[in-house]
């Protein structure tokens, strides 16, 4: 768990460096998929992660929210983070 834990700060790093105007969509759909699986497990309950699933959500950029949404949905995931 501590992968995707990881992942998520790179990826924040990343986005800090990056304006919007010049990510990629193959950036934008790692992103997405990343925010997905941490949520996803958050969801669940990952007893080594002190943070919940809504808590985190709050740090989603506002413009990757409806695709998390939706990747989280594909995955038959019932969290959704509120828009």
């Amino acid at each position: 768990m501590l992968g995707a834990v990881e992942a998520m700060t790179m990826t924040r790093a990343a986005a800090a460096h990056h304006p919007p105007s010049r990510r990629t969509p193959t950036k934008a759909g790692r992103q997405v998929s990343l925010w997905a699986d941490l949520l996803d497990d958050l969801d669940h309950g990952e007893p080594s992660i002190s943070t919940t699933a809504s808590e985190m959500a709050q740090d989603v950029p506002s413009g990757l929210r409806g695709a998390v949404n939706s990747e989280l949905a594909r995955r038959g995931c019932r969290f959704r983070i509120e828009t």
